[in-house]
């Protein structure tokens, strides 16, 4: 399901395959050339280089495909919310093996396996089924650790009593947050759990524009597309979801759309006068204003 709600059609936006790869070219090449000036913004809240997927705007030659997305009915709108933590001069907290997974008849809260990591963790965080959203939700944690780069990911994140054990079944490697930060702890896409993130206090009517992408769920069944050359993603996505095949796509009304994969990018053309469409709230109109660059 699309977490964004708007009076107005919604678009997806894909590069082209030539400057797909050439941007994909230049991405690989500053890889590790850091180009991010001290003093210039703050890393703990706008992370990665100016040439990571998540800072980058959108190009002038790309091309725009109607995603034809549709409306919801029977379902509501949902919320993937992702555990960021970037106190690296916390205490340490380890994070120990969990089977239970998305199984919502286990216990994410019950150590069953050896330690996974240390991570620096206020003792008074907490993540527990009294305070996420839904039943078994991703949880992915993307934390900094003690030498203010490193960022370290694994979901799904739980630590239920404060200054206890934390738990965690899947790890990814590690990001610099200085670097790209494409990957990292959403499993499907294997994308970032902190790039794209609508952090805290980014919807104040004062708090100015986002500079960075956003994540966005679409409902699958409804709006994905699947076949077997694609497998159901694009870049910078590593797979789509494991239960893609047979699911995306698998209730869908309208004519199929193939840009809409797992990967690709949300946007609203820059043609569009915003100043037209009769947003609600000033929250709308700040995302429409993100989605628009």
């Amino acid at each position: 399901m699309i977490a964004l709600a708007m009076a107005a059609s919604v678009i997806f936006l894909f590069a082209n395959a030539a400057s797909r790869e050439q941007k994909k070219a230049e991405c690989d090449k500053v890889k590790e050339n850091i180009e991010f000036l001290p003093g210039t913004r703050n890393p703990l809240k706008w992370p990665f280089s100016r040439h990571s997927i998540w800072n980058m705007p959108i190009g002038s030659n790309a091309n725009y495909v109607h995603a034809q997305i549709e409306q919801a009915q029977a379902k509501g709108m949902t919320v993937d919310e992702d555990i960021i933590v970037m106190e690296s001069d916390a205490a340490t907290t380890g994070i120990y093996g969990n089977n239970a997974g998305w199984d919502r008849n286990k216990d994410r809260c019950i150590v069953e396996g050896g330690l996974l990591f240390e991570a620096p963790v206020p003792e008074d965080f907490v993540v527990r089924p009294g305070n996420w959203d839904g039943v078994t939700p991703n949880s992915g944690l993307a934390v900094l650790m003690p030498d203010g780069r490193t960022i370290k990911q694994t979901q799904p994140f739980a630590r239920c009593e404060a200054g206890k054990q934390a738990t965690s079944k899947y790890l990814f490697d590690d990001q610099d947050i200085y670097g790209q930060g494409m990957y990292g702890a959403h499993g499907g896409s294997v994308l970032s759990a902190i790039g794209g993130a609508l952090r805290l206090g980014e919807l104040r009517p004062d708090s100015g524009p986002i500079h960075h992408a956003l994540k966005v769920n679409l409902f699958a069944a409804k709006n994905l597309y699947y076949d077997g050359e694609t497998k159901g993603y694009r870049w910078p996505a590593k797979r789509a979801d494991g239960y893609a095949e047979g699911n995306y796509g698998s209730y869908r009304t309208n004519p199929e759309v193939k840009e809409c994969r797992m990967g690709a990018l949300l946007a609203l053309p820059s043609s569009w006068n915003l100043d037209s469409i009769g947003f609600e709230t000033e929250p709308a109109r700040i995302l429409a204003e993100t989605f628009q660059k």
